[in-house]
């Protein structure tokens, strides 16, 4: 998975937290990647803190050798809209993507 931040702040993060714990409950090898650092004291999703790997700003040369590293079978992003970080991904993974706001589309 490919997520902004960890830090509590909605419906996004939730779902994160459930999706994230549904699969790893059926068997299956989770991480998270996200390109916010925690800020100390932050309410954060507790339950993929473990499984989760901070690439800054989304650095692509960081997030490649981590992502070839995990070997993943699937990308998610989760509320991600950085289209050229897509196009990145989407040349070596197959890639989903869940947008739970309208940011994509309506910036303003």
């Amino acid at each position: 998975m490919i997520t902004e931040g960890l830090t509590r702040a909605g419906g996004a993060e939730e779902y994160l937290s459930d999706v994230t714990t549904g699969l790893s409950r059926q068997g299956h090898t989770v991480s998270i990647f996200y390109g916010t650092p925690i800020i100390e004291g932050a309410d954060i999703i507790d339950n993929v803190a473990k499984v989760s790997v901070l690439i800054k700003d989304f650095n692509r040369d960081e997030l490649l050798s981590k992502l070839l590293e995990f070997n993943p079978d699937i990308v998610n992003f989760q509320n991600v809209v950085d289209s050229d970080l897509l196009r990145f991904v989407l040349k070596i993974r197959p890639t989903t993507v869940f947008i739970h706001n309208h940011e994509s589309y309506c910036p303003g």
